[in-house]
């Protein structure tokens, strides 16, 4: 359940006990006290020579897909339907946002629109010009599409492919996220400003970004060890 913030985990309890009441007619008889509780799983971004390998074992668009996961933060089906009316010269910037698709099953239940995961899920995210640049040639329609020409949902299974003799283990595509999302804070922008790029509706869910990222500092290294030699002259550790 990672990078879900608790008011979209509340959001999707209400609907699953609103789709029995109301269309099974069957009462839960549950409060919202007896929702399972959430707990969001800790970053876990990719080590800086971990990147490096994971870029020099891709080529081609894959490379380019992988370097866009690293500098933008986006989730797997928000690269995925990315097309070219999204990156705009002018501002340097990717519009994430809802848009018509009929090539995904979930998209056409929904009446052929892909929609964002959360409501912050619209925004724009600023990107180098040399990656923009890469992204505008690659010309009309979307960016990264499968071999049919649709919309390609199996990102990870090609980058795990192409890097599986890079060294790295634990390949995930959310990783690139946590990166992108640590990577801002260590850079000292602001929390807000990273909380819009990442889409997360709750402001909480960025601050625990932040708070993993004191709690693995130097500062917070060095009060832990020295727990362990305070009274070390005292005679009180065990043989």
């Amino acid at each position: 359940m990672a990078d879900y913030d608790p008011s979209y985990v509340g959001k999707q309890m209400m609907a699953v006990v609103t789709f029995f009441n109301q269309w099974l007619r069957l009462k839960l008889n549950i409060q919202k006290s007896d929702w399972p509780e959430y707990e969001q799983n800790p970053p876990e971004p990719y080590g800086d020579a971990e990147i490096v390998a994971l870029e020099t074992h891709t080529k081609g668009k894959t490379n380019l897909s992988v370097r866009l996961f690293r500098s933008m933060g986006c989730r797997d089906m928000e690269v995925a339907h990315l097309n070219d009316t999204d990156s705009s010269p002018r501002t340097k910037k990717i519009l994430i946002r809802q848009k018509p698709c009929s090539d995904c099953k979930k998209c056409r239940s929904r009446g052929n629109v892909w929609k964002l995961k959360t409501k912050a899920g619209t925004r724009s995210i600023p990107i180098s010009d040399s990656l923009l640049e890469e992204l505008l040639a690659l010309g009309k329609g979307l960016l990264f599409p499968n071999a049919d020409g649709k919309v390609d949902g199996h990102f990870l299974r090609k980058v795990k492919r192409a890097v599986k003799k890079s060294g790295v283990a634990n390949v995930k595509l959310h990783r690139f996220r946590d990166t992108f999302i640590t990577n801002k804070l260590r850079d000292h922008e602001d929390l807000r400003t990273v909380q819009k790029w990442a889409g997360h509706d709750d402001v909480n869910v960025t601050m625990s970004y932040s708070a993993w990222l004191d709690s693995q500092s130097k500062a917070a290294r060095d009060s832990a060890n020295r727990e362990d030699t305070r009274y070390r002259k005292t005679g009180t550790q065990g043989d």
